[in-house]
C-alpha cells in the first residue's frame, strides 16, 4: 500500500490545493492521501477563516482520503516547530511513504541540500544570527544576513560552497520555500523513511491579491470574504467547495481576528491584574511582553492592537502568535515537555472517505500512537502530556465555537458531540 502525506491549512481551500492533491497522487503513485490540517487557529497566529470541520469536508471532496488534525500547539507555532510537529505526526503513523509539499523553488535537490546544512548550525553561524537579532532584524532576515556574512568566514558555512548567496537568498525569500526547508530538516532530523516530493507553486504568489489567475492565493480569497463578495469566489474554488461555502456562509463562517477582540482584551486585563510575566508564553519575549502591557490602555481591537506592538525586530506574525498563545494559555515550557516526549502523542481523526477502511486498518497495525476518533475515549490512550496537549486542543476549539455561536446566533456541536466527516 502506497500512502502519501500532505500538510496544509486550507484557509480557505482553493484550486491550488486541489491541484496539489492531484499532483501528489500522480507523483507518488499513492493509493491513499492523508492530509494533516491545522485546527481552528493557524500558523500565522490567527483564527482560521473557516472551522476545521468545514475545511476537512472540502479536503475530502477533492480527493483526500483521511484528514487528521495538527494539535494547536504546533498549528500555531513558528515554521520550524510547525513542521516538526506535522512531520512527527506523519512519521509516527508508521504507514506514510511520501510527503508532498509545495515550493516556489520546485527543485527538491537544491532544497534538500540547503536544508541539510541549515539543520546543523555551527557555533559561528549561531553567533552571527544572534548578532543580527540584536541589531533589530527579525529572525528570517537575521538568518539570511548571517548566511551572507558567514560565507566569507572559512569553516563557518563551508558546506554551502556549492550554492551562491544569491541562490540561497532567492530560496529564503519565499514563504513556501521556507516551510519546505523546515519539512526537509524535520525529516532529516528524525531520520524518517518518508521520502519528500515537491510541487512547484503555480500562478499566484503566497501574498498575491489578484483572483484573475489560474490559482488565486488564499490571501486574495480571504480579501473577497472581507468585501462580502461570495459570488466572486466561484471562480477561485472547486464546485464542491463552493457548494459548502454557499451552504455555511454567515452560519459558521467567516471568522476574523477582530471577532476575538473582547476575548483577548479580557485575557490580557486578567494577566496584568495578576502581574503575570508574559514572556512565559510561547513567542512572547520580555520586550514584547512589556510592549503588550504598555499598549493595553489604548486597546481598540485585536488587529489594531497587534499593529501597535509590532516593531522592526518583531514581525506582525510573531506578534499575532504571541497574543494567540496568551489567549489559549500555550506556554514556552509546554514545548519543552512536548519535544522531550517526541512531539506528537496522538492522531486525531476529523474525517475520512467511506472507502478508506483499508487505510485505517493499515495505520492501526503500524502506528506508534493512538488514532482518536471518539473524544470520550481519548484519555484512555494518553499519558499526562498527551492529555495536556489534547486539553489545549479542546480549549481552542471551545473558544472558537463560542465566537461562532455569538456571531451567527446558531448553536453548534462541541468537541465531544461533533461527528466525524465521512465523505
Amino acid at each position: 500500500m502506497k500512502i502519501a502525506g500532505i500538510i496544509a491549512e486550507y484557509n480557505p481551500f482553493h484550486h491550488g490545493h486541489a491541484y496539489h492533491i492531484l499532483r501528489t497522487k500522480e507523483l507518488s503513485n499513492a493509493d491513499y492521501i492523508i492530509a494533516i490540517i491545522s485546527g481552528n487557529f493557524v500558523q500565522r497566529g490567527l483564527p482560521a477563516l473557516l472551522d476545521k470541520y468545514l475545511r476537512c469536508e472540502m479536503a475530502l471532496s477533492q480527493g483526500a482520503d483521511l484528514v487528521l488534525e495538527l494539535p494547536v500547539a504546533y498549528a500555531t507555532a513558528s515554521a520550524e516547530t510547525f513542521a516538526m510537529g506535522a512531520v512527527s505526526l506523519l512519521d509516527k503513523l508508521g504507514a506514510v511513504n511520501t510527503l508532498c509539499f509545495g515550493s516556489e523553488c520546485g527543485e527538491l535537490e537544491k532544497l534538500s541540500y540547503l536544508a541539510g546544512h541549515l539543520k546543523e548550525e555551527s557555533p559561528l553561524f549561531k553567533e552571527a544570527i544572534q548578532k543580527e537579532l540584536k541589531e533589530g532584524h527579525p529572525y528570517p532576515a537575521a538568518r539570511e544576513r548571517a548566511i551572507a556574512s558567514c560565507k566569507q568566514i572559512p569553516g563557518a558555512l563551508s558546506s554551502f560552497e556549492e550554492m551562491t548567496y544569491p541562490e540561497i537568498q532567492a530560496i529564503l525569500n519565499q514563504p513556501n520555500n521556507i516551510l519546505a526547508l523546515e519539512y526537509l530538516k524535520s525529516l532529516q532530523r528524525r531520520k524518517s523513511p518518508i521520502s519528500p516530493i515537491t510541487v512547484a507553486r503555480e500562478s499566484a504568489g503566497y501574498h498575491d491579491t489578484s483572483i484573475d489567475v489560474q490559482f488565486a492565493s488564499a490571501s486574495a480569497i480571504r480579501t473577497l470574504y472581507k468585501e462580502g463578495t461570495l459570488e466572486k469566489l466561484s471562480s477561485t474554488v472547486p464546485n464542491e467547495v463552493f457548494a459548502i461555502l454557499e451552504k455555511e456562509y454567515n452560519k459558521r463562517f467567516p471568522i476574523y481576528p477582530n471577532d476575538f477582540s473582547i476575548c483577548l482584551y479580557y485575557r490580557l486585563l486578567m494577566e496584568k491584574e495578576q502581574n503575570i510575566a508574559l514572556h512565559l508564553y510561547q513567542d512572547v519575549s520580555k520586550e514584547i511582553g512589556q510592549r503588550i502591557y504598555n499598549e493595553l490602555p489604548y486597546y481598540t481591537s485585536y488587529e489594531a492592537y497587534a499593529l501597535s506592538i509590532k516593531t522592526r525586530q518583531y514581525t506582525l506574525t510573531r506578534i499575532y502568535r504571541g497574543l494567540l498563545h496568551i489567549l489559549l494559555n500555550i506556554r514556552a515550557k509546554d514545548y519543552q515537555i512536548y519535544s522531550a516526549h517526541d512531539f506528537i502523542p496522538y492522531a486525531r481523526i476529523l474525517g475520512f472517505q467511506k472507502n478508506a477502511s483499508p487505510l485505517l486498518s493499515y495505520i492501526k497495525k503500524n502506528t506508534s500512537i493512538p488514532l482518536i476518533s471518539k473524544m470520550a475515549n481519548a484519555n484512555k490512550y494518553l499519558d499526562d502530556y498527551g492529555k495536556k496537549m489534547l486539553r489545549q486542543d479542546i480549549l481552542a476549539a471551545n473558544i472558537y465555537k463560542k465566537i461562532q455561536e455569538e456571531k451567527f446566533q446558531v448553536p453548534l456541536a462541541n468537541e465531544f458531540t461533533e461527528k466525524l466527516r465521512i465523505f
